[in-house]
């Protein structure tokens, strides 16, 4: 009997589950918690109430209400506050001490236990505060003026009763004010604020102003101008910190001038003291002057026989000079120019070459004196792929194992030597004053008491032959070997020499 009555059961179990599936069961709808964002009311110059509605709640119980605000463009001034909620589910948040004139954005944000739910996002702007009025500045002076570089100073006299007062520098090239350029400001508490122009053009006219805005009007003051210089200036005694934009602020580096110095720009380096400066970069259309006396303001008021001594001799005993030429050329076409006039290049040790090593490019020496370097192949100057001109030089007393001035590529070379003094080279095998692979031009040059331990006390020339220019003269000259005074393929001494 009772296994019979469980059957039943079981039955009407089976039927009521079917009956409930024609039926069509539902289940329960879970509660979602829904926020919204609505429009800002009592907007004045520094305050305003913000609002919003709990269209619906979660499952769970609510934990707070918040808003979030910040100056629109600058979420790094997010602020979030606790909100106030109202029967009905609306809720406000009145926010003072605003910025006047200023757009806000924000948002509504509802947190139960399950989480958090944000609402879109709204925007305001703060009114111009009463008693606002035209701000006054005065553009006051430039300085530090360099061939890029300048700074210029104002002073706010009134922010116009607003804290919102902006100022800012405006600089363009004269004839161009619409192509405007903005320096940042630097303030200080009493109202003086300076700014740095940057990125000049070289022995260029600029214009500049400064000007100060606030919420309801711009200022300025009298526009004024300068000339970017087209030099910088060297002076080993001069004090540190000069900026190198005239005698007074010269830098005290020949490095560090070339360093900075950009095209069309001229290095002028004063005759004052010793520079140890080695590995100094020349540059294209970068022209490096010596022989100044540190007052002259042209070039034509040096004197012809006074030079920059530039040393390569290490202060440190201990470091390695094989490969600290003083000065060095890697051009990036044979077509690249430079000048490099008025200076003694002394005790440079290297490599290849003690004092200058050149790669592409066609830079001219003019009224330069190499003495007592010391190179494996050109104890003063080692080049290749390059058309150098060499005019009015001495080079005296240097050693090499061949030539004071050596090529290292078998290319064709356009090397001019003019008026050029080889006074006591020695080359250890050959080539005392010049071992050359390529074309030169030696014009009006006078090669005296050089020596060539196995041949070519004078000239070795690899290659095609040289052009002989002028009236070139050969004295004194030692030789062993051959006890020629020119050596090499297709070359030979003129009969006159």
């Amino acid at each position: 009997m009772k296994r019979i009555l469980w059957m039943i059961s079981a039955v009407l179990i089976i039927l009521a589950a079917c009956d409930k599936e024609d039926k069509g069961f539902v289940p329960p709808v879970k509660k979602v918690l829904k926020v919204v964002t609505l429009p800002p009311s009592d907007i004045t110059e520094n305050s305003v109430t913000l609002n919003g509605e709990l269209l619906s709640l979660g499952e769970t119980e609510l934990d707070s209400v918040r808003f979030s605000y910040w100056e629109q463009g600058n979420m790094g001034t997010r602020v979030s506050v606790k909100a106030d909620v109202s029967e009905g589910g609306k809720f406000s948040k009145t926010l003072t001490e605003l910025k006047s004139f200023k757009d806000y954005a924000y948002s509504a944000t509802a947190v139960d236990q399950e989480g958090h739910v944000e609402s879109d996002i709204y925007s305001f702007s703060t009114l111009i505060s009463a008693g606002i009025g035209k701000p006054e500045i005065e553009t006051t002076k430039f300085d530090s003026l360099t061939f890029n570089a300048a700074s210029v100073f104002g002073k706010l006299i009134n922010d116009g009763n607003s804290e919102n007062t902006r100022v800012s520098i405006v600089y363009w090239k004269q004839g161009f004010p619409n192509l405007q350029e903005y320096a940042n400001v630097e303030m200080k508490e009493d109202g003086t604020f300076h700014g740095k122009l940057k990125g000049l053009l070289p022995a260029q006219a600029y214009e500049f102003n400064c000007v100060a805005q606030n919420e309801l009007e711009i200022a300025q003051g009298e526009p004024q101008s300068f000339t970017t210089t087209s030099t910088i200036y060297v002076d080993v005694t001069a004090p540190a910190g000069g900026n190198g934009s005239s005698w007074e602020k010269a830098l005290t580096s020949v490095n560090d001038a070339m360093e900075i110095a950009e095209e069309n720009v001229d290095v002028w380096v004063a005759a004052k003291g010793v520079y140890f400066n080695r590995n100094i970069r020349l540059k294209k259309n970068i022209d490096l002057y010596g022989g100044f006396e540190g007052t002259e303001s042209s070039l034509n008021e040096r004197k012809p026989n006074l030079r920059t001594v530039l040393d390569g001799t290490h202060e440190n005993p201990n470091v390695n000079n094989n490969n600290n030429q003083i000065m060095n050329m890697w051009a990036s076409k044979r077509e690249d120019k430079c000048v490099v006039d008025g200076f003694v290049l002394q005790n440079g040790t290297g490599q290849r070459a003690g004092a200058l090593f050149l790669g592409k490019g066609s830079p001219e020496f003019k009224n330069v004196v190499f003495q007592n370097n010391l190179g494996k192949w050109g104890s003063c100057v080692h080049m290749y792929h390059n058309d150098a001109k060499f005019i009015d030089c001495v080079f005296k007393d240097n050693i090499s194992e061949m030539g004071a001035v050596h090529s290292g590529k078998s290319v064709t070379m356009n090397t001019i030597f003019q008026k050029c003094h080889f006074l006591r080279n020695e080359a250890t095998i050959r080539g005392g004053a010049l071992f050359i692979k390529g074309n030169i031009v030696v014009r009006s040059c006078i090669f005296e008491d050089n020596i060539g331990k196995n041949s070519a006390a004078a000239i070795f020339i690899s290659g095609s032959g040289p052009r002989y220019e002028g009236n070139n003269v050969l004295k004194g000259n030692n030789v062993s070997g051959d006890g020629s005074m020119c050596a090499g393929s297709n070359t030979y001494c003129p009969e006159d020499w």
